[in-house]
């Protein structure tokens, strides 16, 4: 682990592995907020796997490699934590607020999650059924059509920022467990998070239990992603989009 940077805020370390923590202390509450942001997006899809990163942020909290999905809920509820996680363009991110008693146990559940999801059948059948209501409840929504459809409209074909971030319902269809512990395998790893820690705990101390949760993670790092820019128009285009209903 590389040596703590005293006189900034917050306090920021490189462990041995690779992951960046940001810690701060603050009294105000007798609780941490843990956010984990990992360089892991939806444009890091497969090409013609349009969703799976979104399918990997529904799935990736139901069981680890020694916890069943239920045994994960009862593990949070007990101590009344519930995850946040959600994936963008380019990153995959999971948070969470809980007692500061609660962060070592806490930060172990989640290192648990984010490095040894099992993406068992039952769930991930489970989440794809999820997915995909979402996806035809949206088909409904004028905001959420319009915004897709400009993004594939400033976009070439197969540009990543060009494609439905939850796929579609063809797409989401064909994914496969494989292709969800394949992204996995791609884009974990402890060199592309940053681990944040902000609330009712020394920054010191806090560096220390992150360090014990992840610092035995060991994975390669995959190349950071970095699209090509877009050819600039050369004329106005005007698409029209028919909505169903009435």
């Amino acid at each position: 682990m590389s040596a703590v940077v005293e006189g900034l805020v917050p306090t920021r370390v490189v462990l041995d592995n690779g992951t960046t923590v940001l810690a701060h202390g603050s009294a105000l509450h007798p609780a941490v907020t843990l956010l984990v942001a990992l360089e892991a997006g939806s444009a890091y899809d497969p090409v013609g796997r349009d969703g799976v990163g979104h399918f990997v942020s529904r799935v990736i909290d139901r069981g680890t490699a020694t916890r069943t999905a239920d045994a994960l809920s009862h593990a949070l509820e007990f101590r009344g934590v519930s995850f946040s996680v959600g994936v963008g363009r380019h990153t995959f991110t999971l948070s969470c607020t809980c007692l500061t008693e609660d962060l070592v146990e806490i930060l172990e559940i989640v290192a648990e999650v984010l490095a040894e999801p099992i993406f068992s059948p039952h769930e991930v059948e489970t989440r794809r059924g999820e997915i995909i209501t979402g996806i035809r409840q949206d088909d409904d929504n004028p905001a959420t059509i319009a915004g897709e459809h400009l993004q594939a409209l400033l976009y070439p074909p197969g540009h990543p920022y060009g494609r439905f971030s939850r796929g579609t319902v063809a797409s989401v269809e064909g994914i496969r467990r494989a292709d969800l512990t394949a992204f996995h395998s791609a884009w974990f790893a402890p060199g592309r998070q940053t681990v944040v820690v902000v609330g009712d705990i020394a920054a010191g101390a806090a560096i220390d239990a992150v360090d014990r949760a992840f610092g035995g993670w060991r994975h390669p790092d995959g190349p950071i992603l970095v699209p090509q820019a877009p050819p600039p128009p050369v004329r106005r285009h005007v698409s029209f989009l028919d909505l169903p209903g009435p």
